[in-house]
């Protein structure tokens, strides 16, 4: 279960309809910040939103493998429906993902 690794990995490829469960994903992280020990979310998460917005997003835009309203769109459909796997209910914390 440990992936977090391929957000790094040159060969990662998102498409336009991974964006929906990639934000899912991001929302959950940033929601494990006020779970988890302010070090431990340094070390091991604060990272991954930055790799998402800045190397993922923001290059996919920039090459035009997305367009702004279908990220804009995956972005708000994640925040008011995280998809399930990404659901509190599911995955009680991240920290047994690591």
């Amino acid at each position: 279960m440990s992936f977090m690794n391929c957000l790094r990995c040159k060969h990662y490829a998102v498409t336009a309809e991974d964006l929906y469960k990639l934000f899912s994903f991001y929302f959950r992280v940033l929601a494990e910040r006020s779970r988890m020990d302010k070090r431990r979310w340094a070390r091991d998460y604060a990272h991954i939103p930055r790799l998402i917005d800045h190397y993922i997003v923001a290059e996919g835009l920039r090459r035009g493998t997305f367009k702004t309203a279908a990220v804009e769109a995956a972005r708000e459909h994640a925040r008011s429906q995280p998809h399930p796997f990404w659901s509190v209910d599911l995955i009680d914390s991240l920290e047994v993902l690591a």
